[in-house]
């Protein structure tokens, strides 16, 4: 096979592949997956002091999102107390992860987190009643 054809053959695969990614492209562009829905709006966020350590909580309708000091986030949820829970559960609200690995307790002046059944941050209070 002389130089030439090998040259040639070479070039016109080239010109293929560009063609291929051309087209590639433009198919992207006309039927690319659409993009993210709009985030919730969050209604209300806290911050909670436990000692030296600041918690944040936002807060949407029954869910929330808690951001821990070493940057983790972690999506939880609000389930209300069951029928036979005590009169004093009705004083808390429980937010708790898909998995429960992850529970977040809040009353009108203090809240604490739990993480795999043990207190991770207790006795915090709101950032604003200091």
């Amino acid at each position: 096979m002389k130089s030439i054809h090998l040259w040639h053959g070479a070039v016109g695969i080239a010109l293929v592949c560009v063609g291929i990614g051309i087209i590639g492209g433009v198919a992207y562009l006309l039927y690319a997956p659409e993009s993210a829905p709009p985030q919730e709006v969050v209604e209300n966020s806290s911050a909670y002091i436990c000692g030296e350590t600041r918690v944040l909580v936002a807060f949407s309708d029954t869910d929330a999102t808690v951001t821990l000091p070493d940057s983790r986030s972690i999506a939880v949820v609000y389930t209300p107390p069951t029928p036979e829970a005590p009169p004093e559960a009705l004083l808390w609200q429980r937010y708790a992860s898909t998995d429960g690995s992850f529970v977040f307790w809040r009353s009108s002046d203090v809240a604490f987190f739990e993480e795999n059944g043990s207190v991770l941050f207790g006795q915090c209070e709101p950032e604003n009643q200091g």
